[in-house]
């Protein structure tokens, strides 16, 4: 123990220790204690105290717990780091959806260690069936739950994880086939044909996120710059999204809607010319896809155009600007291309829609192989 003379008279006692979960100088940890004076008195009450604090260090390693946290101290934490690596569109849902609903399906104000795997699947369960909640917003928040609680053990503020891999669910039978959710040849080319007569652009604009599979708010975020060359080959350096503001304006966004979103990805040679038919450029920071006073198209102006296609073209499908990122992983699953780098190209560490896209693709495409194998 040393002492420590304050500037206002005071002395802090200091007392160190050393921290088993780090390496190096930085496992070196303090506590103190300030008295207002230095004697023999307060020198033994000094000792007294920093050695009760050392023992509670230690036994908080032992046990595999620093703090004892409650679940919104937890949540809020984590939040704050999250916001940094997400779009203005994902931190909207979170605070004005999903966080308003956990508060409300959880009381907050218990600690971080008192819940159990049991407890989150009944809640779950309870959301799907007697609050009637989908599959995707349920899905949702089990994902910000599961996340709350890596970060909770992270920071040993939980002893052992919730194995949230575990959790028996039991999700609602859905009626929409996977199929639905992208487009065969024939229908592709019905949309294209319906998107090119009603506006040039927008029919460029899907025709590439069919050839990429990027998200919309990334395709309409791309700029000049972002069209790259090496070795007579094109690539699009997807770094940013559009989102939409609290006050109803969109606007870049300078990173995508997750760190495994910032990408390049190769173009083929449709996906090349698209790019070069585009309007003459006058700056870097020109975006591919503007209107006549070079400002980028909008999502409600893709919204338009994908409504009145649903309305006017006979297609049995759900038609939106995603169905054509979906179509671009079934054309890559019809090539036999890897899942994983199916899904390193559009920008996903881990998309269930993506997975079962695949999986219904490689297995109808099995199918058929099998139907010329027994024909041998």
């Amino acid at each position: 123990m040393w002492v420590e003379k304050q500037k206002n008279g005071n002395f802090k006692f200091v007392e160190q220790y050393i921290d088993p979960n780090k390496k190096g100088r930085n496992k070196y940890r303090r506590i103190s204690v300030t008295f207002d004076r230095k004697t023999n008195r307060t020198i033994k009450e000094a000792e007294r105290i920093l050695a009760e604090k050392k023992a509670e260090k230690i036994a908080e390693f032992d046990s595999g717990v620093v703090k004892e946290m409650t679940f919104e101290e937890v949540m809020s934490e984590w939040e704050k780091l999250w916001e940094n690596n997400v779009s203005a569109g994902s931190i909207k849902t979170w605070k004005n959806c999903q966080k308003p609903r956990i508060r409300k399906e959880i009381d907050t104000s218990r600690l971080i260690t008192s819940f159990s795997e049991k407890e989150i699947s009944i809640l779950l369960e309870k959301m799907l069936y007697k609050e009637n909640f989908s599959n995707s917003f349920v899905g949702a928040i089990k994902s910000k739950l599961n996340a709350i609680f890596k970060h909770a053990y992270k920071y040993n503020y939980l002893s052992n994880p919730l194995n949230f891999t575990l959790l028996d669910v039991q999700w609602k039978k859905t009626r929409t086939s996977i199929e639905k959710k992208y487009l065969d040849d024939d229908e592709l080319e019905k949309v294209l044909a319906f998107m090119y007569r009603r506006n040039r652009i927008v029919g460029l604009a899907c025709e590439l996120q069919v050839l990429t599979g990027l998200r919309i708010g990334e395709l309409l975020a791309l700029r000049k710059r972002d069209i790259m060359s090496d070795d007579d080959k094109y690539y699009l350096d997807i770094n940013g999204t559009m989102v939409k503001r609290e006050d109803g304006a969109t606007v870049r966004q300078n990173f995508t809607k997750t760190p495994d979103s910032m990408r390049k990805i190769v173009l083929n040679k449709r996906a090349t010319e698209i790019c070069m038919a585009l309007p003459v450029y006058n700056s870097d920071d020109d975006y591919l896809f503007a209107g006549k006073f070079g400002k980028p198209i909008s999502y409600s102006l893709v919204g338009h155009y994908f409504a009145q296609c649903r309305k006017e073209v006979d297609i049995d499908k759900d038609l939106v600007s995603h169905t054509l990122r979906h179509t671009h992983v079934s054309k890559l699953a019809e090539l036999g291309i890897p899942l994983y780098v199916i899904s390193k190209r559009v920008g996903h560490h881990d998309a269930k829609t993506t997975s079962n896209i695949y999986l219904h693709v490689t297995k109808k495409a099995e199918g058929k192989y099998n139907d010329i194998i027994s024909k041998l």
